[in-house]
């Protein structure tokens, strides 16, 4: 018969005695006091951008969540408040006056028009459409292939005052089918105090807002691509992802300065590095 074999039990330390972990106010207390401490270095890096065009662009989406003291303390810039002169934004006609102010402010390249005018009779050609009016050839150019191939322009001041005032003095007694004016009374009011900023939706002098990227034939005429730097689409998706990153649906001015300023930081340093 074998031996019987004594195993002696393993022996273990004492575990450590339980600690119960920092709350979430410790932890974003923490974070502050880190952004803080590098603050300088964060505005600097967020303040030393390279670019040849400054946006602005208007936006609640951020500001909304800035509660506490400090909640309605900050405003936002404002556009030329022309649209303010329709009675209501549901109107039957509202789209027709936006429009219209859109045409008085802007208008297209005479040269890069005729161009995709061209393509497009060359499209309709290939179509087995041989009769081609000058009606047909417009209805065939969609928005689209005017932003994409045609570059605009503004009028200039002189010009767009006088299309404005036009335009609202052959829509002061327009109305839709229930006898709803589009234009307020005081339209004439506004347009005066708004007629003010016209110089400020000019293009500046000397600075190129299109870039050629590339050419594609249509119709068999090569037209060219470009991409326009006017627009606030850029800004838009930057608002949301600030918007995004301050954590719930409110903030006090301290956490709400933290973490924009680590956020545009962490950006600016992702553009550098190849990654939005």
């Amino acid at each position: 018969m074998g031996c019987a074999t004594w195993v002696t039990p393993a022996q273990y330390e004492a575990p450590p005695v339980f600690k119960t972990p920092q709350t979430q106010k410790w932890f974003l207390a923490a974070y502050v006091r880190d952004v803080w401490s590098r603050l300088e270095t964060l505005k600097g890096s967020a303040t030393s951008i390279y670019g040849s065009i400054l946006k602005i662009d208007s936006t609640k989406k951020i500001t909304i969540k800035l509660q506490g003291t400090s909640a309605n303390s900050v405003s936002w810039c404002t556009n030329v408040g022309l649209f303010s002169a329709s009675t209501n934004e549901s109107h039957p006609l509202y789209g027709i006056f936006m429009s219209r102010i859109s045409t008085a402010i802007f208008e297209w390249d005479s040269s890069d028009v005729a161009l995709l005018k061209e393509a497009k009779c060359g499209e309709l050609k290939l179509a087995g459409i041989r009769q081609q009016s000058q009606e047909t050839v417009l209805k065939s150019i969609t928005k689209q292939e005017l932003a994409r191939h045609c570059r605009r322009m503004t009028r200039g001041v002189e010009n767009t005052t006088n299309l404005l005032e036009e335009l609202f003095s052959s829509l002061m007694d327009v109305t839709d089918t229930l006898g709803v004016p589009i234009l307020r009374e005081n339209a004439f009011e506004i347009l005066e105090t708004e007629i003010k900023h016209i110089q400020c939706l000019q293009d500046p002098t000397g600075v190129l807002l299109y870039t050629k990227t590339i050419s594609i034939e249509k119709g068999g005429i090569s037209l060219p691509v470009y991409r326009c730097a006017r627009g606030t689409t850029s800004l838009e998706n930057f608002h949301s992802h600030i918007k995004n990153c301050i954590p719930g649906t409110s903030a006090n001015d301290v956490h709400f300065s933290s973490v924009s300023s680590r956020r545009n930081h962490k950006m600016e340093h992702g553009k550098k590095i190849g990654f939005a």
